[in-house]
């Protein structure tokens, strides 16, 4: 058996946990926003894959004037709570759903957003969900992951056998040949409760990183923390359309 065989069923149980624990927790005005790339007039429909308590979800709603935005995570149980708690929010739904398998049609969301959850990822639906993600994004689709200056797996403390993975996204999505990255910041965070402010989005985010910060690679606590949001614009003609004349 493989160390990730597991990794996608367990996750299951770790949505639970995490949104079970998490979802009374009051709403923080800390989130990341990207600075000018998505034209908010385009934005009627939002998908937040792997979206937690459903917090970050509503802020990027309220943002854009989403009339629609659906959260996914695993746990049945999870999303239960998720539709409770936000029941009262028009417009906002929660699905269960894994990353690998989105139940939409294709272009089908003007924003997709994948929020600290591609590194959860079982390395065997790595792919499918980066296929999946862009499959279902209409326009825009944005990534924030934990990505250092090299790629590299560690132990999951809460739960025993499984991982998490750093691992630079950007290359793999704008290979895809319809995904343009548009915008890119690279930040850190000091402390998961104390966040610095800079001229980002105007609210409390965390602080600005060089990639250049990120070496040396070993002992570097920036590469531990590291993260990267990227912005991409879907684009079925960013490939250059040829001819069979073009190659005689």
């Amino acid at each position: 058996m493989s160390i990730d065989s597991n990794q996608t069923k367990e996750i299951d149980s770790e949505s639970y946990r995490y949104i079970s624990s998490y979802v009374d927790d009051e709403l923080k005005d800390d989130f990341i926003f990207p600075k000018n790339s998505i034209d908010a007039d385009c934005v009627e429909k939002i998908l937040d894959v792997g979206c937690g308590t459903g917090q970050t979800l509503k802020a990027w709603k309220n943002k854009y004037s989403a009339s629609k935005a659906i959260g996914i995570e695993p746990s049945i149980d999870g999303v239960n709570l998720l539709n409770n708690k936000w029941k009262n929010e028009a417009g906002l739904d929660f699905q269960s759903a894994f990353a690998h398998n989105l139940p939409f049609e294709s272009d089908t969301f003007d924003v997709v957003t994948a929020i600290s959850v591609l590194s959860w990822v079982g390395r065997n639906e790595y792919l499918q969900s980066l296929g999946e993600l862009v499959r279902v994004c209409k326009k825009y689709l944005c990534i924030v992951d934990f990505v250092a200056s090299k790629d590299y797996r560690v132990k999951y403390g809460h739960k025993e056998g499984l991982y998490t993975y750093k691992q630079d996204f950007e290359p793999i999505i704008t290979a895809s040949g319809v995904m343009k990255p548009i915008e890119v910041l690279r930040y850190w965070c000091p402390n998961t409760y104390q966040v610095k402010l800079n001229d980002v989005s105007g609210t409390n985010i965390y602080e600005k990183l060089k990639e250049s910060e990120l070496k040396p690679f070993e002992g570097n606590v920036l590469s531990y923390h590291a993260r990267k949001m990227v912005i991409f614009e879907k684009d079925y003609n960013l490939l250059p359309l040829k001819k069979e004349d073009d190659f005689i």
